[in-house]
């Protein structure tokens, strides 16, 4: 946060010289839309975006969102003003990684929609491997490779192995508006053993989309199956 009031300020005040301080002397910022260019060192940024203050006197920065890493950020910024005679907001996503001295190394912006076409784009292949550019910050830490052997173990029909992976007085909470359960272990291994009945070619796909510390990850889930038969009184498949 420190970084991103720093820039504010001085972009605000057209301070270019301590905008300058900000970035690293090898620093690149990457732009993909409309095209792709790159910019090296803080002398080719701020002739960017003095050309900017060019076309637009007015224009400013505002931060609509922002997700932390140790080393780095993602955030949604736009830049607002004046061109041509009519307002303009240009929304953007930047990947924002800083060096040692907590100092720009390296940034990259991406067109809103272009971001989308690369989200659908991409298929997924597990947790250990984030394609999507807002999950460039997560790293695979201990939650993700405790998640890694319950899929296994579930894959591998050995059901039985996921009470080990969870610590005792374990809560799995299904949030969705649709569902509204919380499990402990045991029931959470029955619920798993219930979709392997109903579904034997059932299958869950993981994208990990952020980490925080060693003991928290965020995943996009997906299951998916080709057959669904009845078992006992009930078919379901949790999705």
């Amino acid at each position: 946060m420190a970084v991103i009031r720093a820039f504010c300020r001085a972009f605000a005040a057209r301070d270019w010289d301590a905008l300058a301080t900000q970035l690293a002397p090898t620093s690149s910022c990457t732009i993909t839309a409309p095209r792709v260019e790159t910019l090296h060192g803080p002398t080719e940024y701020i002739r960017a975006l003095r050309s900017l203050v060019d076309l637009s006197p007015d224009v400013r920065i505002r931060f609509d969102h922002v997700g932390m890493a140790e080393r780095g950020f993602v955030c949604a910024p736009t830049w607002v003003g004046t061109h041509e005679g009519g307002a303009s907001e240009t929304p953007s996503i930047v990947v924002y990684e800083l060096d040692a001295q907590g100092r720009g190394r390296r940034f990259d912006q991406y067109d809103l929609a272009q971001l989308g076409e690369r989200w659908r784009d991409s298929t997924p292949s597990g947790a250990s491997a984030p394609r999507d550019p807002l999950a460039r910050f997560a790293r695979p830490n201990a939650a993700t490779a405790a998640m890694d052997r319950q899929q296994a173990a579930f894959e591998g029909a050995r059901l039985g192995r996921l009470a080990r992976n969870e610590a005792d007085g374990c809560e799995v909470g299904d949030r969705r508006r649709h569902v509204l359960v919380s499990l402990d272990v045991d029931e959470t291994i029955a619920d798993l053993q219930r979709i392997a009945k109903a579904a034997p070619d059932a299958r869950y796909e993981r994208e990990l989309l952020g980490t925080a510390g060693d003991r928290v990850d965020l995943e996009r889930v997906l299951w998916r199956a080709g057959v669904l038969r009845e078992v006992g009184t009930r078919s379901s498949i949790s999705g």
